[in-house]
């Protein structure tokens, strides 16, 4: 970079751009795998579902167990709520 290049605004404008776009993609970067993560409980959290019905209809006594995924299930449904948000839309460098 030459001492003029160091004076021109516009290409300090150029890399100001550049970072932000950088910063950009590594937030998209970080959506993207709670994204993932978010699907992995909520796949765990579907088994979860599954296996209390069985035990509820083998007859055991899941009132506390299903009040436990009541809760759980109201906090991953507001992860899917939040990860539904797509990193797509903002512009990739």
């Amino acid at each position: 970079m030459t001492d003029h290049d160091e004076h021109n605004p516009i290409e300090h404008i150029h890399e100001e751009i550049e970072d932000i776009m950088a910063a950009i993609d590594d937030l998209n970067t970080a959506v993207t795998a709670l994204q993932s993560e978010q699907a992995a409980i909520h796949t765990a959290v579907t088994d979860l579902v599954s296996e209390v019905a069985a035990l509820k209809a083998a007859g055991a006594n899941t009132a506390a167990i299903e009040a436990a995924v009541a809760n759980i299930q109201a906090v991953t449904s507001s992860l899917t709520t939040d990860a539904a948000a797509d990193p797509g839309a903002t512009p990739a460098v």
